[in-house]
């Protein structure tokens, strides 16, 4: 008392402060690491963005004329990718006649790669003409750089007394291609041929598919076929 004043002194401990100041270290370290993290996603996120961008607008990712004809009909277009997605193999019908309705006669092939960075020339897999023509739809598969191709020829091609299914393999880097393979063939009038279909298994084996019309009246089935060894099942 006598007259003093006690004042009374709120005060932490040096030891109190540190732990105080410790905390705020990490604390603002904690914040740094996520504001990092933050950025560090934007980056991903606006890299990946790019890369999307750059994708889109390869030559792969527009519109193109493949077929390129206008006197000539094409028809029953067919598409594969290779299992890397470096290429791009699209197979269709195309008319022997000027006509602007019928699609029967030659096979044509076109390809194209990311990493090569163009869209080839049309390759002729099959050259149809009244004697011969290919009719329906072609199927592709692809494996590095070999296309595998399926398709129906009709003989002759007006009045068909044989439809017969072939194979064959064309490069996607010289524009040239093997022997045609006979997979089956039948009696148009009793058993005609159409809608095929292939892959190739992991060993290059490649496998077909087809519908086959057959009976009176006619009734649509479905057939398979296999090459093993170089030969085609029976």
């Amino acid at each position: 008392m006598n007259g003093s004043t006690t004042s009374t002194c709120i005060c932490r401990s040096s030891v109190e402060e540190g732990t105080e100041l410790a905390g705020w270290s990490r604390y603002r370290r904690y914040a740094a690491a996520a504001v990092a993290v933050v950025l560090a996603g934007g980056v991903v996120v606006i890299m990946l963005t790019t890369v999307a961008r750059s994708a889109s607008a390869g030559f792969l990712h527009i519109r193109l004329n493949l077929s390129a004809t206008s006197d000539y009909t094409s028809a029953d277009p067919a598409l594969a990718i290779s299992p890397d997605h470096d290429r791009v193999a699209i197979v269709w019908v195309e008319g022997y006649i000027q006509s602007k309705t019928d699609s029967r006669g030659h096979v044509y092939l076109r390809a194209a790669s990311e990493s090569a960075g163009g869209l080839g020339n049309r390759i002729a897999v099959y050259t149809g003409d009244e004697s011969a023509c290919a009719f329906d739809r072609a199927a592709v598969a692809v494996t590095g750089t070999t296309a595998h191709i399926a398709y129906t020829v009709y003989n002759p091609c007006s009045t068909p007394q044989y439809t017969r299914l072939y194979y064959q393999t064309c490069s996607l880097t010289s524009g040239t291609c093997g022997s045609s393979e006979l997979i089956t063939s039948t009696a148009a009038s009793q058993y005609p041929i159409t809608w095929v279909d292939l892959a190739v298994d992991e060993n290059g084996n490649p496998h077909v598919v087809f519908a086959r019309y057959e009976g009176a009246p006619r009734v649509g089935k479905i057939f398979y076929a296999a090459r093993t060894g170089g030969a085609w099942g029976s």
